[in-house]
C-alpha cells in the first residue's frame, strides 16, 4: 500500500513490541520490509492471528473504530515501517473514496481470516488443529489462483504452520510426519519446488479426511505419489527449508 500522506519511517529488529493488545490506537502502519506478526491473548494463550509482509499494514481497526488495540503486533523479522497518525489517516480517507473501498476489502478478508482462526482454536487436540490449519491454507492458495484439483503448495514453513495452529514445535512435527505417512503431505523440495513450504498431495482428501473424523495417526506405511516415495517426510529436512 503506498499512500500520498504524511508519515515517518520507524525501523524496529525482530521481537521488538510495536503495540500491545489493549494499547489506544494512534498510528496505522505499513510494512516496507520485514515482517510483523499480529497476536491475540485468548483465554490466557497469546496466538498469532497472521504474520504480515512487505506492503501490507496494520493498526488500522484501532483508529477506524475508536477502540483499544484488540491484537498484538510483534516484529517477527528486522522490519522498516511508515507510521501514519491517525487524524493524518483519518483526513486522506475522507477524501479517497478508492482507499476506503480498498481497506474495506483488505478489512473483510482480515475478518475472514479471524474466523478461521477462531474455529481452529476451537479444537484441544494439537492433531486437528495442525490439519484444520493445513486446510484453510489449502483453501487459501485455491482462492488466490495458486491451486485447484489435486496437490496444493501451501507457501509456509512448520514453523509458521504450527504458529497458526498454536501448537508447539515437537507438535507440529509429530502430526506432519504422521501425515506423510497417510500420503497426505510432502515437503515442497522433495516435489522440485525451490522454496520453502509443503505440497497437499490431495487437497480434498485432507479436507475429506476431517469430514470423515478418521484418526490422524495411520498405519506406518510407504506410499508412492506421482512417482515420490514418501516416508515420515523428512527427505528434505537436512536442506534446512522446513
Amino acid at each position: 500500500m503506498n499512500l500520498p500522506v504524511e508519515h515517518t519511517i520507524e525501523d524496529h529488529p525482530a521481537g521488538t513490541v510495536i503495540f500491545r493488545q489493549g494499547d489506544a490506537g494512534d498510528a496505522m502502519y505499513v510494512i516496507e520490509s520485514g515482517s510483523v506478526e499480529i497476536r491475540r491473548r485468548i483465554h490466557e494463550q497469546e496466538h498469532v492471528l497472521a504474520v504480515l509482509g512487505k506492503g501490507e499494514f496494520f493498526g488500522e481497526m484501532a483508529i477506524l473504530n475508536a477502540r483499544p488495540r484488540s491484537a498484538t503486533a510483534v516484529v517477527r523479522r528486522d522490519v522498516r515501517v511508515r507510521v501514519i497518525q491517525a487524524g493524518n489517516l483519518l483526513a486522506y480517507m475522507a477524501a479517497q473514496g478508492e482507499l476506503l473501498a480498498g481497506m474495506v476489502g483488505t478489512l473483510a478478508e482480515r475478518l475472514e481470516q479471524a474466523n478461521h482462526q477462531a474455529e481452529i482454536f476451537l479444537y484441544d487436540q494439537p492433531d486437528h488443529r495442525m490439519v484444520h490449519s493445513l486446510c484453510h491454507a489449502a483453501e487459501e492458495q485455491v482462492y488466490k489462483g495458486e491451486g485447484g484439483r489435486g496437490a496444493v503448495y501451501i507457501p509456509l514453513t512448520l514453523m509458521e504452520l504450527a504458529a497458526r495452529a498454536s501448537v508447539s514445535w515437537d507438535e507440529a512435527v509429530d502430526v506432519v510426519e504422521r501425515l506423510a505417512l497417510d500420503g497426505l503431505i510432502i515437503p515442497a523440495c522433495a516435489a522440485d519446488i525451490d522454496a520453502r513450504g509443503y505440497v497437499v498431495a490431495e487437497a480434498e482428501l485432507l479436507m475429506a479426511f476431517l469430514s470423515w473424523h478418521k484418526p490422524v495417526l495411520g498405519r506406518p506405511r510407504r506410499r508412492n505419489w506421482h512417482g515420490m516415495t514418501v516416508s515420515g517426510g523428512s527427505e528434505c529436512r537436512s536442506n534446512g527449508l522446513n
